[in-house]
């Protein structure tokens, strides 16, 4: 009888690590499910989807959209004003990570940000500085969508190519 006793505890510990497997990787399972619907809703109604200007309400940031013919994803440019400039940035979606990496023109990443779709707009948020000259006065930040041909001449800046 004694023998048996022991078998007990080693059933219920078994059992207990096996719950923990199941739900950590149910977890995780549906953790990538959700980063992944985030990317698409973001590469079918965010700027990669289509030619347009984006921009927040306080004209701090603007994203100028080019799609040529052929092209699936539209080419994305940020216009940030920092510092009483204009300064230009490619802005790229992180494959698998619904995040905006903004890269200058000498392939070096200034800025990261998380980004997902806030029903027509584009919430960009928890901002990453990489370079010291975008010194940022938001963490969080709201672009909403409009077309290009009715935008692009009331732009303040000039488009830098």
């Amino acid at each position: 009888m004694k023998k048996k006793l022991w078998i007990i505890p080693i059933v219920i510990i078994i059992s207990v690590l096996l719950l923990i497997v199941v739900v950590l990787g149910m977890s995780k399972l549906f953790g990538r499910e959700s980063r992944y619907e985030i990317e698409k809703d973001l590469m079918e109604k965010g700027p990669w989807s289509t030619e347009a200007i984006w921009m927040d309400k306080n004209s701090q940031m603007y994203l100028i959209c080019t799609k040529g013919s052929g092209n699936q994803y539209a080419n994305v440019v940020a216009y940030l004003y920092a510092d009483g400039q204009w300064s230009s940035t490619q802005v790229d979606l992180y494959q698998g990570a619904p995040i905006a990496c903004f890269v200058a023109s000498d392939g070096e990443r200034v800025l990261e940000a998380s980004a997902q779709m806030n029903g027509q707009n584009l919430r960009l948020y928890k901002f990453k500085v990489y370079d010291d000259a975008f010194e940022l006065e938001y963490d969080d930040i709201e672009l909403s969508q409009f077309a290009y041909q009715e935008q692009i001449d009331k732009l303040p800046f000039d488009i830098m190519k």
